[in-house]
C-alpha cells in the first residue's frame, strides 16, 4: 500500500444503475490499516459496525477506463474490513484514523473471482455468515474510475451486505475462502 492510498466504497447494487445513483464514500489514506491493527474507535463515536468486503488494489492510474480492460488493470484483491461509527453521519463515519484495515495478503488477480464466495464475520459472540452480493470486479474498477482518478495503491471496496455491531474489546476476524482470515480487535478511545 502506497502512502498516497484512497479507498473509494461502493454499493454492488449501484454498479447496475447510472453514475449519479451510485452510493460512493471516500475514505482517507490514514484510514486504511493493515492486518492485525489495532482499531481505535474514535471519542466522539457511539455504536460501533464492521462490514466486511472485496478490496481491489489499483496497480496503474485509471481514469474512465472500460469495464473490459479494467481486470488487467488491477493488482489484485484481498479482505477489507470497515469499521463505522453508526450514530453520525456517513460523511465522517468511517473516516477516523485506521478505522479500514485490510488484507492478510493480496491475491494477485486471476480468474478466481473472491466476491462470488461468502464471508464469515466473527465478533466477540456474534457470527455471522454473509452471502455476496454479485457484482463484477470490472464493473467496479470502472465505476471507480469514472468517479475519481485512481492512483497505484488505490483501494475500491465493494462490502458484503451486512453490519456487525463491536464493542471495545472484541476481537473481530473476516473469513473468506480464497482471500484468508482478517483480525482486528476494536479499542476504547
Amino acid at each position: 500500500m502506497l502512502p498516497r492510498s484512497k479507498m473509494l466504497v461502493l454499493d454492488a447494487p449501484g454498479l447496475a444503475g447510472p453514475i449519479g445513483a451510485q452510493r460512493v464514500d471516500i475514505v482517507p489514506n490514514t484510514a486504511i490499516a493493515g492486518p492485525d491493527d489495532p482499531v481505535v474507535a474514535p471519542s466522539w463515536a457511539g455504536k460501533i459496525q464492521v462490514e466486511a468486503g472485496i478490496a481491489i488494489v489499483v496497480k496503474t492510474i485509471l481514469k474512465d477506463v472500460a469495464a473490459e480492460a479494467a481486470r488487467d488493470l488491477a493488482l489484485g484483491t484481498c479482505l477489507a474490513a470497515r469499521f463505522t461509527a453508526a450514530d453520525v453521519d456517513r460523511g465522517v463515519a468511517s473516516t477516523w484514523d485506521r478505522a479500514c484495515p485490510i488484507g492478510p495478503w493480496i491475491e494477485v488477480m486471476s480468474q478466481a473471482d473472491p466476491h462470488t464466495d461468502a464471508v464469515t464475520i466473527e465478533a466477540g459472540e456474534t457470527v455471522r455468515e454473509v452471502e455476496p452480493t454479485p457484482f463484477r470486479l470490472e464493473d467496479a474498477l470502472a465505476r471507480a474510475s469514472a468517479i475519481a482518478t485512481l492512483l497505484p495503491g488505490d483501494i475500491v471496496m465493494v462490502p458484503w451486505p451486512a453490519r456487525v455491531d463491536v464493542a471495545a474489546g472484541e476481537h473481530v476476524t473476516i473469513s473468506h475462502a480464497l482471500l484468508g482470515d482478517l483480525h482486528a480487535v476494536i479499542r476504547a478511545n
